[in-house]
């Protein structure tokens, strides 16, 4: 807010940045833009900021998030066909603040984006839960999504005692969120999930398999094959 400018400028994606700013240590989750109190930020629950540019495409209401996630589930049913659509479709959308998932504190662990888990009772009904972190974009959350909805899939069609290897497990429901994507022409998210180390570079290998033979041959694998690796 301050001008002219002299000294060392730094520039930012959303313009230029004085000296004095740069040395503020609040930053934006999103873009690490600096922020300082009274510049229109918001501060998520477990103290994430996010900046007065950023935070009017950020996800912070878990309404948002809900529609984000059935909007999600539409188009990948539309893109992958009815076989992907869940049998028990009502699926609990949350939104946290703290990502209480993520493996942050663990060795080499990740900094994960959300949480899916499936509940069979004994009547053999299928209950679904999804958690997101809140304060991100919303293609990415849009992409995160496809990503859990996809385990949910998985814990609906994977039969009894079939093993599937954990990374291949993750590079399917990246691969979900990598063709949503595309659908969407969003390249840089589609990078994004290339270039992410969640699944070991399985990702990559399951990409070239969708090209080869779709995605209906992915999926009769998991419900069909035998081997824990495609």
């Amino acid at each position: 807010g301050k001008g002219p400018l002299s000294g060392r400028i730094w520039m930012s994606k959303w313009g230029p940045v004085c000296d004095d700013c740069y040395r503020l240590q609040n930053r934006c989750s999103i873009c690490g833009l600096p922020v300082r109190d009274g510049d229109g930020h918001v501060k998520t629950g477990d103290g994430r900021f996010i900046c007065r540019f950023d935070k009017t495409n950020a996800v912070l209401d878990v309404a948002e998030a809900r529609q984000i996630f059935e909007d999600t589930q539409r188009d990948l049913v539309s893109l992958f066909g009815p076989d992907f659509a869940l049998r028990y479709p009502d699926v609990t959308v949350n939104l946290f603040d703290v990502d209480y998932w993520s493996e942050r504190g663990r060795p080499d662990g990740l900094h994960r984006f959300g949480f899916a888990s499936t509940r069979k009772n004994a009547d053999g009904q299928f209950t679904h839960e999804v958690v997101m972190l809140s304060g991100r974009l919303r293609d990415e959350i849009a992409a995160t999504a496809a990503h859990e909805y996809t385990h949910l899939w998985i814990n609906e069609n994977l039969p009894s005692g079939r093993q599937i290897a954990t990374d291949t497990v993750e590079g399917i429901c990246e691969l979900s969120a990598y063709e949503l994507m595309r659908s969407r022409s969003l390249r840089d998210q589609q990078q994004k999930i290339l270039d992410n180390p969640y699944t070991h570079g399985e990702i990559k290998k399951l990409v070239a398999v969708e090209e080869e033979n779709g995605m209906s041959y992915i999926l009769n694998w998991v419900k069909n094959g035998t081997k824990e690796s495609l």
